[in-house]
């Protein structure tokens, strides 16, 4: 979109006249409605005027890849060019640390693969206990076959703490894939001229897969607890939820911008 169409459209979503506008920027009502028609474009103080009104970036303006940039005098188009260089800087130094906190907390998460056999040595006579309850008071080793397994009810317990260790393997597994790939997308962020890229696009798609994987897995894990120890409670992570929601959101985000990129380097 050029300056005049997005003049207009921000003027119009912050239910703005072009009168109340110009009293906002310090100048005439002509002269807003010049920039809207494209008859003339504001100085460099004028624009940063409008973002601090909009409180939108310069950007979201002018699109400095444009040929319209050189319709701004010479002075503003050096600004402008400058203030957008900062911003890739800022986008740039920020994309830099998510991706090294990604990659710190990835490798702190590789303890759950140790935790997790541990927590299952420290409990395993509670479980072995529990598995046996029903078994009969004097049965002893050779009792303890696959058919008095299943005869005294064993079996099924066996299977939901199986079921457990096996959903909290998933869920460690799909939280280290998930960081890792929240490390690579961060890591293009900072290193590609440009955010919207379909490699952006599947990586973002590849995090809400294994976020979700991980959320239910999590959630199946502790809920079947619950049923078994109620004393443990159903805690439910709603943070989680929005999260993955974001995520997925941001998937479509990512994609118009993508589908946007391209149809304007046409």
């Amino acid at each position: 979109m050029t300056f005049k169409e997005n003049l207009a459209e921000l003027r119009k979503l912050n239910k703005l006249s072009q009168e109340r506008l110009a009293t906002k920027v310090g100048v005439s009502r002509q002269s807003v409605s010049k920039w809207e028609t494209g008859e003339a474009y504001p100085e460099m103080a004028n624009i940063l005027a409008l973002c601090s009104i909009f409180h939108c970036k310069i950007t979201d303006l002018i699109d400095t890849g444009s040929p319209e940039m050189k319709k701004f005098d010479a002075d503003t188009e050096k600004g402008i060019v400058e203030l957008e260089k900062k911003d890739q800087k800022r986008f740039g130094a920020v994309s830099k640390t998510i991706f090294i906190i990604a990659r710190i907390v990835r490798i702190i998460s590789l303890s759950t693969f140790v935790v997790i056999p541990v927590v299952a040595y420290i409990l395993h006579w509670a479980i072995w206990n529990w598995l046996v309850m029903g078994f009969p008071a004097e049965a002893g080793i050779e009792d303890l076959t696959v058919g008095n397994f299943i005869k005294y009810g064993a079996a099924p317990k066996a299977l939901v703490v199986v079921l457990i260790f096996a959903l909290m393997i998933v869920a460690a597994v799909y939280v280290y894939k998930m960081l890792l790939e929240v490390e690579r997308f961060f890591k293009r962020l900072y290193a590609e001229p440009t955010p919207f890229t379909t490699e952006n696009v599947f990586g973002l798609k590849k995090i809400a897969k294994f976020s979700i994987v991980w959320l239910v897995s999590q959630n199946l894990a502790k809920f079947i607890m619950a049923l078994l120890i109620p004393a443990t409670g159903m805690t439910f992570n709603i943070a989680s939820v929005i999260y993955s929601l974001i995520v997925v959101a941001m998937v479509y985000v990512f994609r118009y911008g993508y589908l946007m990129e391209v149809k304007y380097r046409r």
